[in-house]
């Protein structure tokens, strides 16, 4: 097994030297593997924004304000900046190159790809060192190839995945376990889904000693930017897990809810009630979201990541059986064919 893990991890050392090499010749403008994905340029105008606005930018939408720069900064004019201020903290220095160090759109968007890739290998990496068994392997080749294909896209969900999974390397009662997993949703909404971990700690440890934990106190922060969210963004396409898919017999959405149900049941006849509930609060979550993009599934790798040593199997099990079904798994495998046609 050792063996296995040197050579897999020769193998991701490999996979970031070859994606990076990509980056630096494809003839793709900003590195991207589609253009289309320019939310980073977004994210870092929206940064020089709050120079001006501070927290007044949500509420603004990009329609709003003066237009410099690149115009792909600009695109969704008439929604709402709906990422946590953590987001604008990831996004600084990449916006102070772009408009305060005049280095090129290109060479930023390139600089910007490369640092989500390294973030997401050494996730990677460390999540090898720390999984055990074939199914886990086979859970890391799925978080591998999700997190590159859409880190190659621009999205960075790899970020807060990397809290989750250096919170898990502590023990379940180590206060700085909690304490990096607050920090996720700082990032991302979609990682709001620690909050029952947390709870459960502070259950079990004290409400007091939660509260005092760094790292905490950023929840409050996320809560205070969602409430001043005024205009959400408007749907491009259906939530392909919502209950109106439910409703109109939707059969992909039908055989999701049918696999969350039997493994809630499973769960909870092995009487893993907190597993069961976080599963079941994950699933509705997803379901409910007006707007359910690819990469928003990434928080679902917390359910495995931070459940119970005995939970995680059939957690990781489950998030095999949801990306299939939800028919994302097909995305990643076109991985090499899109680094090929970008050069």
């Amino acid at each position: 097994m050792n063996s296995t893990r040197r050579l897999l991890s020769l193998c991701l050392l490999a996979s970031m030297l070859l994606l990076c090499v990509h980056l630096a010749t494809t003839t793709a403008e900003l590195g991207l593997l589609v253009n289309y994905y320019t939310d980073h340029l977004r994210h870092m105008r929206y940064v020089q924004e709050f120079f001006r606005l501070g927290f007044g930018i949500y509420g603004t939408t990009p329609a709003q304000m003066e237009a410099y720069g690149d115009p792909r900064a600009y695109i969704w004019p008439q929604g709402d900046y709906v990422y946590p201020p953590g987001a604008l903290l990831l996004h600084l220095p990449f916006s102070l190159l772009l408009y305060q160090g005049h280095v090129s759109l290109e060479a930023v968007s390139r600089l910007y790809l490369m640092t989500l890739l390294l973030v997401h290998h050494c996730s990677c990496w460390l999540l090898l060192k720390r999984l055990r068994g074939a199914l886990a392997l086979l859970f890391l080749g799925l978080v591998y190839f999700f997190g590159v294909f859409w880190s190659l896209h621009g999205p960075f969900d790899v970020v807060p995945l990397l809290f989750v999974v250096l919170a898990c390397g502590w023990p379940p009662d180590s206060s700085r376990r909690a304490s990096l997993l607050a920090w996720a949703p700082l990032f991302k909404f979609q990682f709001l889904l620690v909050v029952p971990f947390l709870l459960r700690w502070g259950w079990n440890h004290g409400w007091a000693r939660l509260r005092r934990l760094p790292g905490v106190w950023s929840l409050g922060l996320t809560a205070i930017s969602l409430f001043l969210i005024r205009h959400g963004l408007d749907p491009t396409r259906a939530n392909p897990l919502g209950w109106e898919k439910v409703g109109l017999g939707d059969v992909e959405a039908l055989l999701c809810l049918v696999a969350t149900l039997l493994f809630v049941s499973d769960l909870l006849l092995r009487k893993r009630r907190f597993a069961a509930g976080t599963l079941a609060l994950t699933y509705g979550a997803y379901a409910s979201l007006p707007l359910l993009q690819s990469w928003h599934l990434t928080s679902l790798f917390i359910l495995p990541l931070a459940a119970d040593p005995d939970d995680q199997e059939p957690l990781m099990l489950y998030a095999l059986l949801l990306f299939w079904l939800a028919d994302q798994l097909s995305e990643p495998y076109k991985l090499l064919l899109l680094i090929e046609s970008s050069h």
